[in-house]
């Protein structure tokens, strides 16, 4: 890290290492220019070559020329090397033009004095005489006294002292009497308060504290008439009076600036309406355009109007219904960047500068913003939003004594009940306090919410009280919370936490915030959040379980469950699956631990249940206590659901996405024992891991023998069976024949596909997904009678239509249709980018649109046009041209192999009935594309 140079950090470019100044000091030539870069106080130009000259033993031999490198360093330490040598673009790196003149203004009124003239003189005596090094050094430390000297904040201080040191005599006058007057302290008094709030002419305050050297950075004299308050106004473009330019010259920024800055005054224009918006997320765009040319406006803040602030601010800063999670750290960069060109901010703008603060976890800048604004805020309309935001900071502070009197000062005469909701971070901090009362004063003030609020409470206070008693393990508390949540107001009212409260502890005063002592030593948990006779079941803990589930808490809703085996009550089997599920999906080992070991004990109480059903027990005597000495007197029961279809369908999805074969092995050996009968979703989660194996033999008898039990199947059922039958006719990847064998052909899947049509249509239209594989698996196997076919059959049962990529996997079917290798065979794969491929897509697609044409003039025959037809019926009519293209292409196939027997007809006829569906022979007429849709 380079050394700290306080009071020369506005006027260095760059920090220069000890090497290079030594060869700079040894050069003296090369002196001049660098003491232009370097000290704002030194303007000589360099100097000129004496006209005596020195003998020539006196002077040091020649040495090469000195290389001079410049450098830039940001705030954390890191270097950069200027690779410009000449000063325009030095000046360029340090702001522009701007700044040069800037820097030239401020050293216009410099006039060297003819003392200093004679000291460079002896510096170049010295120089001439060898001791070049110390001769620099006594340069350098001149120039940086004399810098100091006339240092503007150096007078201030010397002034500050002065003064600072007559009031301290006056005080020590007056004080060192032996009995000091009433008159003797109003004077004290009056000197201290004069010395505080008077100012000099310089403008600066008598008491106020100079920043540190290296924050210290003076504005350019162009921002001296800038600080103007910033208007909460978006700018309109052409409105009259009070309108905000945002209109900005580009050619007064460098070159690299340039295209951000027309992106984010554009921008700007369409966040205000003034033009249409071109991208929906303009707020992100505007905030990276700002960011890539913000050095720039910042370099020349003279040249940047109000009105690109405002709007920046109005747009940043505004609440909407978007995902917008840097809201916060936005404003804060924003302010920070207003404050460092002098803009002033509003108090509305100031209050939520210290809510950014606070939220990015910067508590002591925030309070000290706080208490900045306390007297600006105190008459104005924010009077309630500043104290809430001190609460809060008072809170993140861990001042629990001062959160409680800043809302009980401000709040304690609030007409408005939802005033009150600014206990629920004092309620938070006082359970994270080291407090022996802790829990105590949080349920205390917690009632005090109940009473102040009463129907005013929203389910969100609710969960925060909740989660609050959660966090730090009191689950009882909690319970009350949730009991009070889950009471109807016109339930009855003696189980409410505030009348159970009352009877409990007795308490002076419930509206103000002063807790009493019988309160804060009362410890009976369980008699403050007493559950009534209604509650105190698993369904009521189940529905908390839920809750707090599908909130994302699960530590807390594992603590829930905790509170039922400590009151006696097993947990229902459907909400601790719901628990396990998700542990498994946070994917964490800790989790995943968990959710196996939760699962695990519900089917050990499975089975022993089973057990015991089967067990007989045949007493010989009555049974009777027997003393024993050597046995704990209480034995703890843990009350653990039985597992269920759903637990064990839970951990077959885990072990096969986790691949933990073993696992799955004793999974399905303990279903048996379990004597649980499988259902839908396990039969699915088998099949998949059956069709992912590659074992297609295995996935059919699993069906089958599933099924055979009684098991309905669902789409997701076919989905996977179909997508198992396309793969083995894929002929890219050769398959056993054996394998082929052992699964149905398109056409018996589709068969029994309709057999158990009741069961699918009770869950609603079949998916996209599962008519797209159908239509898929039937082209792969180049099969078009069961194509024209399917598509029919699934309108009339389904009501489903072909679609777009219906169209395609017919086209590329029947393109493929003769394609054979050099060999002769058939080949496993059409490349769509060879020229005779194209050709033949070329050639269907012709055909295609020859069909679609003749079914259009036949339709207009019929006094129909085509347009005018509904959604629907333009679905059915490309499902009968396609029909059409699959006959022809059949027929086609059947002349080529001299089939004259074997018609479109008779084969259409003949594959209905093997597909179940014989009223859907769709080529049964007499081959003529004029058949009359029927719309489903």
């Amino acid at each position: 890290m380079p050394p700290s140079q306080p009071f020369l950090a506005s006027r260095i470019g760059g920090f220069v290492c000890k090497s290079c100044l030594s060869k700079l000091r040894n050069s003296r030539p090369q002196r001049g220019a660098w003491l232009s870069r370097s000290l704002a106080s030194d303007q000589q130009p360099p100097r000129p070559t004496r006209s005596k000259k020195a003998p020539a033993s006196s002077f040091p031999q020649p040495e090469p020329a000195v290389t001079v490198r410049f450098f830039e360093q940001t705030q954390d330490g890191e270097r950069k090397e200027i690779l410009d040598k000449d000063e325009e673009s030095f000046y360029e790196t340090l702001g522009g033009p701007e700044f040069k003149a800037y820097e030239a203004e401020m050293l216009k009124n410099y006039d060297p004095e003819p003392d200093e003239l004679d000291f460079e003189d002896e510096v170049y005596n010295a120089l001439s005489g060898g001791d070049a090094e110390a001769a620099a050094e006594q340069m350098d430390i001149a120039a940086i006294q004399d810098s100091l000297a006339n240092d503007e904040s150096t007078k201030v201080i010397t002034s500050a002292n002065d003064r600072l040191e007559t009031l301290l005599k006056e005080v020590k006058s007056l004080s060192d009497q032996e009995h000091i007057s009433e008159e003797d302290r109003t004077k004290i008094r009056e000197l201290l308060f004069n010395f505080k709030s008077k100012k000099d002419n310089t403008g600066y305050s008598k008491s106020v504290t100079i920043p540190g050297p290296t924050t210290h950075y003076p504005l350019p004299p162009a921002l001296a008439d800038r600080q103007s308050t910033l208007q909460a106004k978006f700018p309109q473009k052409g409105s009259d009076g009070g309108s905000l330019n945002i209109t900005l010259n580009v050619k007064d920024f460098p070159e690299p600036y340039r295209l951000r800055i027309r992106s984010m005054q554009r921008h700007l224009l369409e966040a205000s309406g003034t033009i249409d918006p071109r991208k929906p997320k303009v707020r992100s765009t505007i905030w990276n355009s700002y960011l890539l040319c913000r050095s720039a406006l910042l370099a020349t803040p003279d040249k940047v109007p109000l009105g690109i602030w405002s709007g920046l601010w109005i747009v940043l800063s505004r609440l909407d219904t978007s995902p917008y999670v840097d809201r916060m750290a936005q404003i804060k960069y924003l302010v920070d960047d207003f404050r460092k060109i002098g803009l002033v901010t509003t108090v509305d703008q100031n209050l939520l500068y210290v809510e950014a603060l606070l939220v990015q976890g910067e508590t002591d800048a925030a309070a000290k913003e706080w208490h900045a604004t306390s007297m600006e805020t105190a008459s104005s309309d924010e009077f309630r939003r500043h104290y809430e935001l001190g609460v809060k900071i008072s809170c993140q502070q861990g001042d629990l004594d001062q959160a409680l009197r800043t809302a009980e000062s401000v709040f304690f005469n609030a007409t408005d009940p939802t005033f009150f909701r600014i206990l629920l971070p004092i309620i938070q901090t006082c359970l994270r306090s080291q407090r022996v009362d802790a829990v105590q004063l949080a349920w205390a003030l917690y009632i005090r919410l109940q009473v102040h609020m009463g129907p005013h409470m929203e389910m969100s206070d609710y969960d925060t009280v909740i989660l609050s008693f959660l966090e730090v393990n009191q689950p009882d508390f909690a319970l009350g919370v949730f009991k009070d949540m889950m009471l109807s107001p016109n339930g009855p009212q003696a189980s409410d936490s505030v009348a159970v409260y009352k009877t409990a502890t007795h308490p002076e005063n419930l509206d103000t915030f002063a807790v009493g002592r019988k309160e804060l030593d009362f410890r009976d948990s369980v008699a403050l959040t007493k559950l009534p006779p209604q509650f105190n079941n698993k369904f009521f803990f189940g529905k908390w379980m839920k809750k707090l589930i599908g909130e994302g808490e699960l530590d807390a809703a594992k603590k829930v469950l905790d509170v039922m085996n400590e009151r006696g009550i097993r947990p229902d089997a459907h909400y601790v699956n719901g628990l396990i599920g998700a542990w498994f999906r946070q994917g964490t080992a800790k989790y995943n631990r968990m959710a196996e070991d939760m699962a695990w004990k519900m089917i050990n109480s499975r089975l022993q249940f089973v057990a015991d059903r089967e067990t007989h027990f045949d007493l010989q005597q009555p049974l009777r206590s027997q003393e024993t000495f050597d046995k704990k007197d209480i034995k703890r029961i843990l009350f653990v659901p039985n597992a269920t279809i759903e637990t064990f369908c839970i951990l077959l999805q885990n072990y096969r996405r986790r691949q933990k074969t073993n696992e799955l092995s004793d999974l399905f050996a303990t279903l048996r024992k379990a004597k649980i009968q499988p259902n839908t979703f396990y039969m699915n989660e088998v099949l998949s891991m059956d069709s992912k194996n590659h074992q297609a033999n295995w996935t059919w008898s699993t069906y089958e023998s599933l099924t055979g039990t009684g098991i309905q199947p669902d789409y997701a059922t076919f989905t996977i069976l179909w997508y198992q039958l396309s793969q083995l006719l894929d002929r890219v990847v050769r398959h056993n024949k054996e394998k082929i064998e052992s699964f149905p052909p398109p056409r018996l899947l589709f068969a029994e596909m309709i057999k158990q049509k009741k069961f699918l249509t009770k869950e609603g239209p079949i998916p996209r997904d599962l008519y797209n594989s159908i239509i898929l698996t039937f082209s792969r196997a180049e099969d078009q009678v069961g194509t024209a076919i399917a598509m029919r059959a699934l309108r009339e049962n389904f009501g489903i239509y072909p679609n777009e990529e219906t169209a395609r996997t017919i086209i590329l079917q029947l393109a493929r249709l003769g394609i054979t290798n050099k060999a002769g065979y058939k080949s496993r794969r059409l490349n769509v980018r060879t020229k005779h491929t194209k050709d033949r897509l070329t050639q269907v697609s012709k055909l295609f649109q020859q069909f679609k044409d003749d079914r259009d003039r036949w339709l207009l025959q019929q006094g129909i046009h085509f347009q005018d037809l509904s959604e629907q019926e333009k679905l059915a009519e490309a499902e009968l041209v396609l029909s059409g293209l699959l006959r022809y292409a059949f027929q086609t196939r059947a002349d080529s192999e001299e089939r004259k027997i074997y018609d479109a007809k008779k084969a259409s006829m003949r594959v209905a009935e093997q597909m179940a569906v014989p009223e859907c022979a769709v080529w049964a007429g007499d081959g003529e594309n004029h058949e009359v849709v029927d719309v489903v």
